[in-house]
């Protein structure tokens, strides 16, 4: 049932005026799931570079400028995250923080949250903008939501719910998100959020979730597995953990084992594989009831069963029973460090087949690490662009834009934006909004080429793990700076019947710590500590200038010797740089401490001049104000630009971060 039936507080339309605000829906077209990743009706091949929001239910106006903010920095998908949290902490000045009131239960519509957040959908979908969303984030469960099956025990739950509830976040999360898959109750209360959600048409798109091409997918639950969870000693109340051993004893009984003991001790390899069976059995239940409830809904929109690396085996039926794979990573933003990086943990996730979207990324939460690398923030940013486009990754989403609206202004940037790292809130980190566009760019674009030689894994499963170390080992792993030469992705047999374990071809040029991709179009030096892409259509450094500017560019120059540089040109029509008409550059040059440095020469070379003498007018985007100063002061944001006799284009060593040249 479609609760919002139920509520008669106020006319759910929203007022006339924004209504009329919202130009007619962008005419979104629905995508396939094909050759492992999202094709368009005419057989393009789509890739996303997305943003966390995290708590956001902004005004109306609020929500127009916030996603002319996204549309700016190249993002085409959101990811709305955490809208059933049942907080204020990170929401000052919004009404409400959750799509439900949490007043006597988790399921009465917050109508206002409800307004605010179909709102911002309808203008996101105006900017082309998708969405990933979820059926279970932080869901707090109450006492109250036994109404939705009243009869037998329901007290006996509502009280189990109360002791859950009464238990740190640390103790509770995991728990509350397996509550569906142990508890019949808790699996209807999903279900119906599924159709709260799905079935529910925004009023200013005049579309169901479940029906608009704007959903790219649905997760089912995030960041969440029966397994490991049990594994790592998370426990339920006694209620729910009955539910648990009885549904144990049954699998084991069904398999002709008559006492099988407590779940949770079991031990010997038949045991265990019979445990790891009831594990994944019992799992996969959930993701097929839900599933099947989300498709009687006539909801188009693919799933996701689950996500972050929770093993092979939970791989494995995410890639079963979901129609794509996503992961979530927080890492060292200095990818030339050493031979490994961030780059190599793709290589746990990235299923052959199926679409693949790191739906969390950004760098790692360590606050004392990043204090000590805030300077390579950029770098991690052109990483992700260059590899991601390299690996054949589908969606990088970065985390997060915001977190409520604590930091937020009126007009959907930061109160203040910063120079140093704001993982939460990267809409207050100056540093990483300069590169944001022009890897969106570079990513989204066809610049780059996807590996020339993949490799694939076979991995067999079940793993029928006896512990947190034998099920997270990622077996046959590359050698350490493999995934920055070739891709590498897994393909799953079952019942052990897979293949010879793959014997990987060795990594070019170990010893001299240079990684070159096998397009040749990337070169990880860590001897250096550069990165480096090369391509017709794009160029881009990032890294230390002491050992000086590589000469392997055809058109991008830096005279810099000391500090941490990152510049990135990419040809915004689809033309090579010699040819094109239309560049954005980012460029941002700081010291080991983090601290912005002024004057860096930058040249381009080798340009057209075919047409106006080779002049080019340049405008700033970032920093955000140096456009309106300009035209205070002399009436235009446009600068002219002329080569040298030689062709060459230095452009201003001024204070800029991102620039458009076009001629």
């Amino acid at each position: 049932m479609n609760r919002f039936s139920k509520i008669a507080i106020r006319s759910f339309v929203g007022s006339v005026g924004f209504l009329t605000a919202l130009s007619a829906p962008v005419d979104m077209a629905h995508l396939d799931l094909r050759d492992g990743g999202f094709v368009t009706p005419d057989g393009a091949r789509e890739r996303f570079w997305g943003m966390n929001l995290v708590s956001a239910f902004p005004t109306h106006e609020e929500a127009e400028a916030i996603a002319d903010n996204l549309a700016s920095l190249g993002v085409n998908l959101v990811r709305p995250h955490h809208l059933m949290r049942p907080s204020k902490d990170w929401v000052w000045r919004a009404p409400c923080a959750a799509l439900v009131t949490y007043e006597e239960d988790s399921r009465t519509p917050d109508v206002e949250a409800w307004d605010r957040f179909d709102y911002l959908n309808a203008a996101l979908r105006k900017r082309g903008i998708r969405l990933a969303l979820s059926l279970h984030w932080s869901r707090k469960f109450l006492p109250g939501d036994a109404a939705i099956d009243p009869a037998g025990d329901a007290e006996a739950w509502a009280e189990a719910v109360r002791e859950l509830n009464g238990w740190s976040w640390q103790k509770s999360i995991d728990p509350v998100k397996l509550l569906p898959v142990v508890d019949r109750r808790a699996r209807l209360l999903q279900k119906e959020f599924a159709s709260m959600l799905l079935a529910h048409r925004n009023p200013y798109t005049g579309k169901t979730y479940g029906e608009d091409a704007q959903v790219l997918y649905v997760e089912l639950v995030n960041e969440s597995s029966l397994e490991y969870a049990l594994i790592c000693g998370n426990t339920f109340p006694d209620y729910f953990e009955r539910q648990l051993q009885d549904a144990w004893r049954r699998h084991a009984k069904k398999a002709g084992v008559e006492t099988p003991g407590n779940l949770r001790e079991t031990k010997g390899p038949a045991m265990l594989a019979l445990r790891s069976g009831f594990f994944r059995t019992f799992e996969d239940d959930y993701f097929r009831d839900l599933r099947s409830s989300i498709e009687r809904l006539g909801s188009r929109v693919p799933i996701v069963c689950g996500n972050l690396w929770r093993g092979d085996d939970a791989l494995a039926a995410n890639a079963e029973l979901g129609d794509l794979i996503e992961d979530h990573l927080y890492v060292d933003p200095l990818v030339v460090r050493e031979a490994g990086n961030w780059v190599d943990r793709v290589a746990r996730t990235h299923v052959d087949g199926k679409p693949y979207v790191l739906g969390e990324f950004n760098f790692t939460e360590n606050q004392e690490q990043m204090k000590q690398v805030a300077y390579a923030r950029p770098m991690l940013m052109l990483s992700a662009a260059a590899y991601g486009a390299f690996h054949g990754i589908d969606g990088i989403v970065w985390f997060a834009y915001n977190h409520g609206d604590r930091n937020l202004g009126a007009d959907g940037w930061a109160k203040a934006e910063l120079r140093a790292p704001s993982l939460g809130d990267l809409v207050a980190d100056g540093a990483m909004l300069d590169h944001m566009a022009t890897c969106s760019a570079l990513f989204r674009s066809d610049a780059l080429n996807e590996s020339a030689a993949p490799m694939i894994r076979e991995i067999a499963v079940p793993v029928h793990a006896a512990n947190y170390n034998a099920l997270m080992a990622d077996t046959q792993t590359p050698p350490d700076g493999a995934q920055s030469v070739h891709a590498y992705r897994k393909r799953f047999a079952r019942n052990g019947a897979a293949e010879v374990p793959t014997q990987f071809p060795a990594v070019a040029a170990v010893a001299t710590n240079v990684f070159v991709s096998d397009t040749g179009e990337i070169v990880r030096d860590v001897g250096n500590r550069q990165l480096s892409v090369a391509a017709p259509a794009a160029e881009a450094f990032s890294g230390f200038l002491d050992a000086g500017f590589p000469s392997r560019f055809a058109h991008l120059r830096s005279t810099g010797t000391n500090g941490f540089a990152t510049i990135i040109v990419v040809a915004m029509d689809g033309k090579a740089l010699g040819e094109s008409r239309s560049l954005r550059i980012s460029r941002t040059w700081m010291n080991e401490s983090g601290e912005d440095l002024k004057g860096l020469e930058i040249a381009l070379n080798g340009l057209s001049v075919s047409d106006r003498g080779g002049v080019w007018t340049l405008r700033v985007q970032r920093p955000r104000d140096v456009g309106d100063v300009l035209r205070d002061l002399t009436g235009t944001d446009a600068v002219v630009l002329k080569p040298a006799a030689d062709g060459t284009l230095a452009l201003p060593t001024g204070t800029w971060n991102q620039i458009e040249l076009t001629r």
